[in-house]
């Protein structure tokens, strides 16, 4: 391992880096082992529960009762898309981005959390042998397109930020747009202990969001391509798609484990 590397890998382990970005690079650096990946990860999602405000989260407590919850707000999601429809057809302005360079900013802001799409998931597939992970794994192998770069969600932005000459930006970005890419990343290399989390942060992720049909819409207005978040509202849906899978993964391990410790 090259002297660069090593030193980098101790400060790391010492927990003396100070910002978002040097993690990042850390759980994407092949040369640091899975172990290292793991333990940096457990340390990191400690920290980062401990600063959450439980008291704010409205979320059933009956495990019966999250489909509707689910259900209830992919509705209201849509009611309020609908409205934005009905102002924006009355000759309302665009509500998000007032033109193409805002769009742009936009883009190059959320970038690094896209280059991780999916990354949350990434420790399921050691759980391959265990039935109930399955709908886990496959949205996993889904976000990577099943092996086709063409469908692979990375590859998709990727190749978005590259035909808008987009794809250097994120270098010069501030380092609090690295905090949600290293979030996934830290569950990917997550220990079991943390399954639950898992579990619960695919649960919200994969709800259909409203931001998401706007920006679809606007960017389309703009002429710039959306297919990376059409296809998550495709993908996403609560009938069958990844919401649907996630709201299924947390009933069967429930069911399967309510009685165990």
């Amino acid at each position: 391992m090259p002297v660069v590397v090593k030193k980098r890998l101790l400060d790391l382990l010492q927990d003396n880096q100070q910002n978002y970005y040097e993690l990042f690079v850390f759980f994407l650096d092949p040369d640091v082992s899975s172990f290292e990946k793991e333990k940096k990860a457990r340390d990191f999602l400690v920290k980062e529960i401990n600063k959450l405000e439980m008291k704010e989260i409205d979320f059933p407590s009956d495990i019966n009762l999250i489909k509707a919850w689910c259900e209830n707000d992919n509705k209201k999601n849509c009611q309020e898309f609908q409205a934005y429809l009905n102002r924006r057809q009355s000759g309302q302005d665009r509500e998000y981005f007032k033109n193409v360079a805002q769009a742009f900013e936009f883009l190059i802001k959320v970038s690094p959390t896209k280059k991780v799409d999916g990354a949350w998931l990434y420790s399921s597939v050691h759980y391959w042998n265990d039935p109930i992970f399955h709908e886990l794994i496959i949205t996993y192998l889904e976000e990577l397109g099943l092996g086709e770069p063409k469908a692979n969600h990375v590859c998709i932005y990727d190749d978005l930020l590259r035909s808008l000459g987009l794809d250097s930006f994120d270098l010069l970005l501030e380092d609090e747009y690295y905090h949600q890419a290293v979030v996934q990343l830290a569950l990917g290399y997550a220990p079991p202990e943390f399954i639950p989390e898992i579990v619960g942060f695919n649960l919200g992720y994969e709800q259909l969001p409203l931001h998401l049909l706007i920006s679809n819409y606007e960017l389309a207005e703009l002429g710039i391509d959306s297919k990376y978040f059409n296809l998550h509202i495709t993908i996403d849906n609560i009938d069958n798609g990844h919401a649907y899978k996630a709201i299924k993964v947390i009933e069967d391990i429930y069911n399967k484990y309510r009685d165990k410790e």
